[in-house]
């Protein structure tokens, strides 16, 4: 798709952004060789200094040195020759350290307040930076994740509702103060009224998807990809797949996803079965991320969500993404591994 979508980049390099595609994933394939050869236990007893490592990238897009500034957003460390967007790793950095920090608090977080709202912080304040740079879709997606995570510990409802409805109010307060997000929720509802200016990629979009019908087009005979539809090859490349592919090149790949969450679920029940905590809430984060990623990435395509800069797992042009995404599957391999061979993985009892 990455290939096929590069042939719609008019007066550029045909196929910029599938070799750069390629490049990546010879590099994502490496560092999921690596991540695949060490203990999980070593990852996971690393989790505050992945914290404060996240800290550390965010605050380095603001510096006028490194930083690369798109469409009014500083989310981008630029080093000349590759750019690295800080962001995609933190969601996989505040997952191991979610997990781990279940693990080591298992009976103190359902009863204590103090020792639920811990990993909370941390996440508003990891949050809190992405929202300066801004991106408000990340924040979202981490901030579900946590929230997910603790609420498949066993924390109680007491504690965990209040933290829903805070953490509701304050996202739902930084939409509306920000111009910007407030106009794209309104022309969410009614983007027609918007035609060619707030609501043109919705209904590129959409037009994009009708077009495909049920068998789609054809592999690379996609209209929408020549310059009518912005950000083709990552925030709206579902679209194109709907163009090409069809509603049926869609479902299947709905059906990819969920194959691949029931798979993170699956080896959660097995670890958690063993009594591996961090294990068991790693794995169930790393399928939270992906299909909340996925659903949102797929309504703002299909015009059920407010338009946001989001990503399609595994499938958009982007490096810094596809590493990550390799990095966390290959560690979640690396764990199903551990539990299958008790003997060969170093673990302990209960981490």
């Amino acid at each position: 798709m990455i290939a096929s979508v590069s042939f719609g980049v008019v007066g550029g390099d045909a196929f910029h952004h599938s070799l750069r595609k390629l490049v990546y994933l010879m590099l994502s394939l490496g560092l999921a060789a690596v991540i695949c050869s060490l203990p999980a236990s070593t990852i996971f007893n690393r989790g505050g200094t992945l914290v404060f490592l996240s800290i550390i990238i965010l605050l380095l897009v603001f510096l006028p040195i490194i930083d690369k500034e798109t469409h009014g957003s500083r989310r981008w460390l630029d080093f000349q020759f590759f750019t690295v967007q800080p962001a995609e790793f933190v969601k996989l950095f505040m997952i191991i350290f979610v997990a781990d920090y279940i693990a080591r608090h298992y009976k103190k977080i359902s009863t204590g307040c103090l020792e639920f709202a811990k990993p909370i912080f941390v996440g508003i304040l990891v949050t809190g930076l992405l929202l300066l740079q801004p991106d408000f879709g990340t924040a979202f997606v981490i901030l579900v994740v946590i929230l997910g995570m603790l609420f498949l510990a066993p924390v109680r409802l007491r504690y965990f509702l209040p933290s829903i409805m805070v953490c509701c109010i304050a996202l739902l307060s930084v939409m509306i103060a920000a111009p910007y997000r407030k106009e794209r929720v309104l022309t969410f509802l009614d983007p027609w009224q918007h035609r060619y200016d707030a609501g043109f990629q919705l209904i590129e979009s959409l037009i994009a998807v009708k077009n495909g019908g049920w068998f789609g087009a054809g592999l690379g005979n996609s209209i929408q990809k020549f310059s009518y539809l912005p950000e083709a090859h990552t925030d709206f490349i579902l679209a194109i797949i709907g163009e090409e592919l069809g509603i049926v090149g869609v479902s299947l790949l709905i059906l990819l996803f969920f194959f691949l969450t029931r798979c993170c679920f699956l080896i959660a029940q097995r670890a958690q079965a063993q009594g591996f905590l961090a294990y068991t809430y790693y794995a169930y984060g790393i399928g939270i991320w992906l299909s909340v990623q996925f659903l949102i990435h797929a309504g703002v395509v299909l015009g059920c969500l407010p338009t946001k800069g989001i990503t399609l797992p595994f499938i958009s042009a982007g490096g810094s993404s596809l590493l990550a995404l390799f990095a966390a599957v290959a560690l979640l391999m690396r764990i199903n591994y551990e539990i299958s061979n008790p003997t060969r993985g170093h673990l302990k009892r209960g981490y």
